[in-house]
């Protein structure tokens, strides 16, 4: 009798899991998925405003989750160091390195207990989140396991451990910016991922809508940078930029293409960025296809 409902629960699931899948995919703001995922975002700075009104959507949950700590790890790596002692800064540049490998990786808790949107310091697969990652590569295995096994599902912001906060400073981080980091994860069952979701799409507007981000670099402009190509108008230093950008850290910065049309991918070739999509370029009339070279920034 307890196989057979053990069955019947697993059929359950099994068909909610189908269910739901739809709702993963839904079309809003780059904003309502990143608040979605962890609402200090309302609350940091950034400097992410324009990309963060684009519309856009992902085919998966982790997709979701890997983009927040993304633009994150993007925002903490570009913050001033100057307070903090030598030690520190290096702490925080290597453990931010960690961080970049973690979203890198993709591997990411499961929520198996809850029925809306929460955090997992480690959930029962033994898969770490982000914070609860730092933690554990920086020799801090003992407090993060002690964190899971009595604050598992809790927010930073809730955590009442005097050591957490000394290794934060140690490593040179505030504890708001590590609850920033740290995701909450969408139920493994039927349940609704966004009470805002109604359908499908959400104020798609088809002419302001990004297609990928992604982190390439080093580039010629200074550190890591995130590339935004889509079909979208962004004003940059008073100009209005069309359909692809880059994003510093600081700043968005026009990459001098005068596009006409939408970007669908950007691929790094050897010391390349290659755009492609439905577009044409103004200046080298160049079709669907460019080349921008990141050291001279000439275009073929």
């Amino acid at each position: 009798m307890q196989k057979t409902s053990m069955f019947i629960s697993f059929l359950f699931i099994s068909f909610s899991l189908l269910a739901n899948e739809t709702h993963h995919s839904f079309t809003t703001s780059l904003y309502d998925h990143m608040v979605s995922i962890n609402k200090e975002w309302k609350t940091q700075e950034h400097k992410l405003d324009h990309l963060l009104k684009m519309q856009t959507s992902f085919e998966t949950d982790d997709d979701r989750i890997q983009m927040h700590l993304m633009l994150v790890e993007t925002v903490l790596r570009n913050r001033s160091t100057e307070h903090l002692s030598t030690s520190s800064s290096n702490q925080r540049l290597e453990n931010l390195e960690s961080l970049l490998q973690y979203w890198k990786d993709g591997q990411f808790p499961t929520n198996t207990n809850h029925q809306q949107r929460q955090p997992y310091f480690i959930d029962v697969y033994g898969t770490a989140c982000a914070v609860g990652h730092l933690l554990q590569t920086d020799g801090q295995e003992a407090l993060a396991q002690r964190i899971s096994l009595e604050q598992n599902y809790a927010f930073i912001r809730e955590l009442n451990y005097p050591q957490l906060g000394s290794w934060a400073t140690e490593n040179g981080f505030e504890t708001s910016e590590l609850a920033w980091i740290q995701p909450a994860y969408f139920p493994n069952a039927g349940y609704e991922e966004c009470p805002a979701f109604q359908g499908g799409q959400m104020n798609l507007d088809p002419n302001n809508k990004i297609n990928v981000i992604k982190p390439i670099g080093p580039v010629s402009i200074g550190g890591g940078a995130l590339y935004i190509g889509g079909d979208f108008q962004l004003p940059i230093n008073g100009a209005t930029v069309n359909s692809v950008a880059l994003f510093n850290g600081v700043a968005y910065v026009d990459l001098g293409i005068d596009i006409t049309g939408e970007v669908k991918d950007i691929i790094e070739f050897e010391n390349s960025v290659i755009i492609v999509g439905d577009f044409q370029d103004q200046q080298s009339n160049a079709t669907n296809i460019i080349k921008y070279n990141r050291n001279d920034g000439s275009y073929i």
